[in-house]
């Protein structure tokens, strides 16, 4: 089930996008609409896994976290505010903002799970992804 959701989410994703802006083929807009679709597929996807099957997470929630709040609890909150970003990423609205907010939001994922050498270099080249959107699309604040 997960694999069928995870081929039609990028699909989905651009059809949403091209009917909430306008879209003029440059190669700015193409780029733009490319790190949009990424991050926010990125985002899902990671929702998506925290909301089927929460315990695959366990790992990545820092210990002083996991103290304070229950750790399904944290995955749901977490979680929604994954699919808030992904969301204003796909609107297209104030991409500057969201951009700068992924990155910050991932770079905190990342210091908080330097030990998990997966989650780290991926982390980063989508940290890169979104802060070269935010580069982008700074003009249009």
């Amino acid at each position: 089930m997960l694999f069928k959701i995870s081929i039609l989410q990028p699909i989905v994703f651009f059809i949403i996008s091209c009917y909430t802006k306008e879209v003029s083929l440059n190669k700015d807009t193409l780029a733009i609409l490319a790190l949009r679709l990424g991050l926010a597929y990125a985002f899902i996807f990671a929702a998506t896994i925290a909301f089927l099957n929460p315990a695959i997470d366990y790992k990545y929630i820092p210990n002083f976290v996991s103290s304070i709040v229950d750790r399904n609890l944290f995955l749901m909150l977490f979680g929604g505010l994954e699919v808030l970003l992904a969301v204003w990423l796909l609107l297209g609205k104030w991409v500057f903002y969201a951009s700068l907010i992924a990155a910050v939001v991932l770079f905190g994922l990342t210091i908080l799970n330097l030990g998990e050498l997966i989650t780290t270099f991926r982390n980063v080249a989508i940290i890169c992804g979104a802060l070269a959107l935010a580069a982008l699309s700074s003009d249009s604040k």
